[in-house]
């Protein structure tokens, strides 16, 4: 690519630090397949403490993955 040229973007995934919170839904989701709707609500305050406390984790990008056109 020559000095002048601009690189075109085709695709950019951004990445978040929110494995904690995938743990705990994937948790969620086990709970409601059983029916196990105790540990549906556990889990729910679980999942509701975090986006409090931690929320900021979640919306702000940690990491991109850019792909370019050529």
């Amino acid at each position: 690519m020559g000095e002048n040229e601009k690189a075109k973007i085709a695709c950019i995934v951004f990445v978040y630090s929110n494995g904690e919170l995938i743990k705990l839904l994937k948790e969620r989701g086990r709970a409601l397949r059983l029916g196990n709707t105790k540990k549906v609500q556990q889990t729910e305050e679980k999942i509701s403490k975090l986006m409090k406390e931690e929320r900021w984790k979640f919306i702000r990008p940690v990491a991109a993955f850019v792909t370019f056109q050529e």
